[in-house]
């Protein structure tokens, strides 16, 4: 396995899956996937989102990106989803929603699970039936760490991770479904609202003291791995019960 990640910091990373309304087949055909493909692109660079991997269905799309400020994850697929809710609602003359709520967010906290997140972005085509391997669909980046095109180049990933293996080989990645767990989710919706970058948390004791004390106003403290806690935040255990 390469070494772990110098620059690969927990709570950059995250799992975004987004669906059709009623899990419509929002993405029918090639043309409707190019548009969201081309729209990905564009707000990507505006919103300073650096797209890993992503897998384009008919009905969901995936998608691993790399966010410094969480605040943008949000306007990132505001804009995304939205511009392409007029474009589908105008090609088929209706209107309402297009995508199912609001789009979903996993935190990717180790080097494993970024790992095990790209494999099955990249597997979903595979597990529905519609390709016999990855690089058989057109719509992931699949290739992209192959080739070096499209949003995300093998050259610009290994350079980001600091990596000393290819990504040719399909053992590299585990395949296995990331999940992010309920003591990540609330250090993030914190994060989210403050507007804030988990280096800011974990070098700032002003911020770690207010987090805490906004988890023991609220009764959160008892219902959190504490361990876990503790190493996301990095702080020593002894301040939970303080």
């Amino acid at each position: 396995m390469p070494r772990i990640p110098r620059n690969l910091i927990p709570g950059q990373y995250f799992h975004i899956m987004s669906q059709g309304i009623n899990r419509e087949y929002i993405l029918q055909n090639d043309k409707d996937k190019r548009i969201y493909l081309k729209l990905m692109t564009k707000y990507s660079q505006e919103f300073y989102i650096n797209t890993v991997a992503y897998c384009i269905m008919s009905n969901h799309v995936h998608m691993l990106i790399q966010a410094k400020q969480v605040g943008e994850i949000s306007n990132f697929m505001r804009k995304l989803n939205g511009d392409y809710a007029i474009y589908y609602n105008k090609k088929h003359d209706r209107v309402g929603f297009v995508f199912r709520s609001r789009f979903k967010s996993k935190v990717i906290m180790s080097e494993k699970s970024l790992y095990q997140c790209i494999k099955y972005i990249h597997m979903n085509p595979v597990k529905a039936n519609i390709v016999q391997n990855e690089g058989d669909y057109a719509f992931s980046s699949y290739k992209n760490f192959q080739n070096g095109f499209g949003l995300y180049s093998i050259e610009k990933l290994e350079s980001m991770l600091n990596l000393d293996k290819e990504f040719s080989n399909r053992d590299f990645f585990i395949d296995d479904k990331e999940e992010g767990t309920f003591t990540q989710e609330i250090v993030y919706a914190y994060l989210e609202r403050k507007n804030l970058t988990m280096a800011e948390m974990r070098e700032s004791k002003n911020i770690k003291k207010e987090f805490l004390e906004e988890l023991k106003k609220n009764n959160m403290i008892d219902k959190l791995n504490k361990s876990e806690l503790a190493k996301i935040v990095n702080i020593a255990r002894s301040n939970f019960y303080r």
